[in-house]
């Protein structure tokens, strides 16, 4: 069976997030990237990747932003994606101890860092 090519248009990178477009939609998904089990996860609002960049291959589910939308069973597709959009997530990828962001003020205002994820 053929993999197919899942058309990816970068629109930019802004902070640590990859601006795409993916297929036919009109609206572009914002992504943050992390590493884990050699992998680069992608998740945005509503859209998760699991992408192999030794051979470029893909789950993914343009429907559902959280891990469980990884199955079959909720939608995700394999493919392949173009390594310009791999260069690009690798380019935001979260490392162990960088900030995420601050909680709003009412919540303490602490910074929140990113622990770290080795497997999934």
């Amino acid at each position: 069976m053929k993999v197919k090519e899942l058309k990816v248009q970068i629109l930019g990178i802004e902070g640590k997030r990859v601006i795409a477009k993916f297929g036919r939609q009109r609206k572009p998904r914002s992504l943050i990237a992390f590493e884990a089990d050699g992998k680069i996860i992608a998740q945005g609002e509503d859209c998760i990747f699991e992408i192999d960049p030794k051979n470029k291959e893909a789950i993914y589910n343009l429907k559902g932003g959280y891990f469980p939308h990884l199955s079959p069973l909720l939608g995700a597709q394999k493919g392949k994606v173009p390594q310009e959009f791999i260069d690009a997530l690798k380019k935001v990828i979260y490392e162990k101890g960088d900030l995420i962001g601050v909680l709003p003020a009412n919540l303490g205002g602490s910074p929140v860092f990113f622990g770290g994820c080795e497997r999934i």
